[in-house]
This record gives structure tokens, C-alpha cells and sequence, in this order.
């Protein structure tokens, strides 16, 4: 039996989903691509999913934000910053 929905109330739903997600996006462009000191490698992300897969730019937007939280949470368990670049030798 098929459930008769609301237009007005999945409408309202849909654009308080589609607004937290615009605000979160912002955010993190805000944190990851102006403040962050890896925001080299941000932006070469957006811009390689943006130009190989577009439909996964926001996979690509939160993937990010967890590669961020975990060096962060990384960072105040070990006491020493973690480098972004890589180590050779």
C-alpha cells in the first residue's frame, strides 16, 4: 500500500536538506580551501572530481572534511603535527 505524501511537507524537507547542505558546503570551502594550509591539495581535488566525475563532488567535499578531522583528532592525540606533504627517504 503506497503512502500519499505532502507535497508541501517533502517540498519543506527537501529545501532544509538542500540548505544544510549548501551551508556545510560553504563551510568547508571556508575551512578547507582559504584557511587550511593544504588548501593547495583541496583545490586540486574539487577541480580534478569536478573535471573527471562531477556527480561525486560532494563524496569529494566529505571526504575531505574526514581527512581533516582525523589529522586534527591525530594531531591533539600525538602532540606533534602531522605533515601533509610526503616523506621521502
Amino acid at each position: 500500500m503506497a503512502k500519499n505524501y505532502d507535497y508541501e511537507e517533502v517540498h519543506a524537507t527537501v529545501v532544509k536538506s538542500l540548505e544544510l547542505i549548501g551551508a556545510l558546503a560553504i563551510k568547508s570551502l571556508w575551512f578547507l580551501g582559504i584557511i587550511n594550509k593544504g588548501r593547495w591539495y583541496f583545490y586540486r581535488l574539487l577541480i580534478s572530481t569536478l573535471l573527471k566525475c562531477p556527480r561525486h563532488l560532494l563524496l569529494s567535499i566529505g571526504l575531505s572534511v574526514s581527512g581533516f578531522h582525523f589529522r586534527k583528532v591525530a594531531e591533539g592525540y600525538n602532540k606533534t603535527p602531522v605533515p601533509l606533504s610526503r616523506q621521502h627517504g
